[in-house]
């Protein structure tokens, strides 16, 4: 689904979120997350959640550790397994340098940008989740 920032926000305060997970891919394809608490949105949306990156394996050292979450929207999901009150939401988030430049090890980028290189080149790309098992008997 598409949602303006204000949407999200509106969401937020109606259905009584009181932590937002921000969530990001480490450059091993590993999940992390950040939570805030619902006022820190608006920031987030307009400067983004600063992340100390040399906590994180790979993406950068004590010199280079500034990088910045920035939530995207489209991705607001409600977590269904937290209470219904005082729920949890997560978004995904585009990780940047402070200067707004995009992290060159931002695993939703270098994908996006996969993506647009390829269909310029007359690629269509179709993804899918798929579920498998095995039954011993």
């Amino acid at each position: 689904m598409k949602y303006s920032y204000q949407e999200v926000i509106q969401y937020i305060q109606e259905e009584d979120v009181k932590f937002i997970r921000l969530a990001f891919c480490d450059v091993f394809g590993k999940q992390k997350n950040i939570s805030i608490m619902p006022d820190e949105l608006p920031r987030a949306f307009e400067f983004g959640i600063a992340i100390d990156a040399s906590a994180i394996t790979g993406f950068g050292d004590e010199n280079h550790s500034d990088l910045f979450l920035h939530p995207d929207p489209d991705t607001l999901m409600p977590l269904p397994w937290r209470p219904e009150h005082g729920s949890v939401v997560r978004m995904y988030c585009t990780i940047t340098y402070p200067n707004g430049e995009i992290f060159a090890c931002d695993t939703r980028s270098i994908l996006k940008k996969a993506i647009r290189d390829a269909e310029e080149k007359g690629y269509r790309f179709f993804f899918g989740a798929e579920q498998e098992f095995y039954l011993f008997i």
